[in-house]
């Protein structure tokens, strides 16, 4: 009996020990003017429940001691891949090469076909 505690607290042990865990903060903005990014997704790679930016375009996130990266997306921008430091990171995102406007005609075109 002693012998299945002893083994149950050691695994129990290395389980805490193994899933350590660290807080990631920064703040995402559009490069061209440095205006903040609401909404923005930002995914740790490798892992773990994700977040979205707040109305100042900044987050908080809880990441394990494996991951080394985090994904970065919003609509109409190149999605960012971005290495973690011990500072707080600051992401600026471009926007992609095709224009809402183009997508937006797609779309209303699209739909007239349909409707006739």
């Amino acid at each position: 009996m002693k012998k299945l505690f002893f083994l149950l607290l050691t695994v129990a042990t290395f389980t805490i020990a193994s899933a350590q865990t660290r807080t990631v903060t920064g703040k995402v903005v559009y490069a061209a003017d440095d205006e903040p990014m609401i909404g923005a997704s930002v995914m740790p790679i490798g892992g773990g429940m994700g977040t979205s930016t707040n109305l100042e375009g900044e987050f908080t996130l809880k990441v394990n001691d494996n991951v080394k990266k985090l994904k970065v997306t919003y609509i109409g921008m190149h999605p960012m891949e971005v290495e973690i430091t011990g500072k707080p990171l600051l992401i600026k995102m471009t926007a992609s090469d095709i224009a809402i406007e183009e997508v937006m005609g797609r779309m209303v075109k699209n739909l007239c076909l349909v409707s006739v």
